[in-house]
C-alpha cells in the first residue's frame, strides 16, 4: 500500500511557497503539486503521520495567508517565495468558477 499525503488549504498554501509556484489557490496542478512534494516528504519519514500534521501546523501557525511568520519557519532557507521576497503572493488568489447555463424540463406522467 502505497503511503501517501493529506492534503489541505494549509498544505497548498506551503506547498506553492517553497516551490514558487504561481497557480491559483484552487487549481488541479496546485493540489496535485501539493500532493507529490508533501508526499515525498512523507514516504522518506519513518513517521508518515507526523510530517502531515507538521506540515499542516505550519501553513496553519506561521505560513498564514497574510503575514507569514518566515523567521519562524524550518523551511525559510529552502522557499522561493521567501527568496524572492513576496511570500504573500503564493499562492494567486482563487480563480472563479465558470457557470454555465442548464435548462432542465421535467413532467409528470399520469
Amino acid at each position: 500500500m502505497e503511503t501517501i499525503a493529506a492534503v489541505d488549504g494549509n498544505v497548498k498554501r506551503v506547498t506553492a511557497r517553497v516551490r514558487g509556484l504561481d497557480l491559483p489557490a484552487n487549481a488541479r496542478a496546485l493540489h496535485a503539486a501539493a500532493e507529490e512534494w508533501a508526499g515525498g516528504l512523507v514516504r522518506a519519514s519513518e513517521a508518515p503521520g507526523e510530517i502531515v500534521e507538521a506540515l499542516m501546523e505550519l501553513g496553519a501557525t506561521v505560513c498564514t495567508p497574510r503575514a507569514p511568520r518566515c523567521g519562524e519557519c524550518p523551511l525559510a532557507a529552502e522557499c522561493a517565495a521567501h527568496a524572492g521576497g513576496n511570500e504573500e503572493a503564493f499562492p494567486r488568489a482563487k480563480e472563479a468558477v465558470a457557470w454555465r447555463s442548464v435548462e432542465l424540463i421535467g413532467f409528470v406522467a399520469r
